[in-house]
């Protein structure tokens, strides 16, 4: 076994004294703070990662469990905010249905939503979420609630497809608001256009801007769409310097058929 010598062991206390003293100096003059967080850069960790493995797997620190906290709280608040939003919208609705129905006490109206449209994009229909168990029928108006948007052509338990008035397949007798002057609403959509109102008499003397309504005359009227429905305006007026008796009017439709998300299926009031 070595052994130091006197000589050996007083040297070593002597470098002891010297580093240590130089220590306390350097640490009076902050200049050992370098040192010192680099070193704490390192070790910090490895103390955090040992505290983990003794305390366990499920060991989370006191600020981890207050952003967990936080974030569940967050959570329960958005989740609260949406059923307020889904109440908020859903009064909206039946506010507008008791409104119309004060309107237009002959008629019943049932909210639906629209599930989807056509996904070829080539036909102006859409579903609703309503069907032959709320009573809904083939041929019965569907509304936004107070313009015309179009009628009920197929009927499922659950489910109708309505086609929008701007579709070619969609017609509608209509007047004109004003002058009361008869004729047919129908869409030109897949050729480029909007609505016409064709068989106008050129002697009702119509003018962009006047209202087209749906008909209550028993000439023009279409069976289950009640009268007096807005389809849309008069947006040209053709020139009527010709011979021809007629007019073709060209409309813009009340209701955008990309916007639609509530509609309203207008049936009797077996109670009127």
């Amino acid at each position: 076994m070595t052994t130091l010598t006197l000589r050996q062991t007083v040297t070593l206390i002597g470098i002891f004294v010297v580093i240590s003293t130089s220590l306390l100096l350097l640490d009076r003059r902050d200049a050992l703070d370098p040192l010192r967080e680099g070193l704490a850069s390192v070790i910090t960790p490895i103390s955090r990662t040992f505290a983990s493995i003794a305390n366990g797997p499920g060991y989370q620190t006191e600020l981890e469990q207050e952003l967990e906290q936080t974030q569940a709280e967050l959570d329960a608040a958005l989740a609260e905010n949406a059923n307020l939003v889904a109440q908020i919208a859903e009064f909206e609705i039946l506010d507008e249905e008791e409104r119309v129905e004060t309107e237009r006490p002959e008629l019943d109206y049932v909210a639906a939503n629209v599930l989807l449209r056509d996904a070829t994009g080539t036909q102006y229909f859409f579903i609703i979420d309503r069907g032959a168990d709320d009573g809904i029928e083939i041929g019965m108006a569907v509304t936004d609630p107070d313009f015309y948007v179009g009628q009920v052509v197929d009927v499922e338990d659950t489910t109708a497809q309505v086609m929008f008035i701007g579709d070619t397949s969609a017609s509608v007798g209509a007047q004109l608001l004003d002058s009361g002057a008869d004729g047919i609403v129908s869409g030109r959509w897949q050729q480029g256009g909007r609505l016409i109102m064709e068989n106008v008499d050129r002697d009702a003397e119509p003018e962009e801007g006047e209202y087209v309504v749906t008909s209550e005359s028993a000439v023009t009227e279409t069976r289950g769409v009640p009268p007096n429905l807005i389809i849309g305006t008069v947006i040209l007026v053709p020139d009527v310097a010709g011979g021809t008796s007629d007019l073709t009017l060209e409309v813009r439709p009340a209701v955008e058929y990309d916007e639609l998300e509530t509609v309203w299926v207008v049936t009797p009031n077996d109670d009127e």
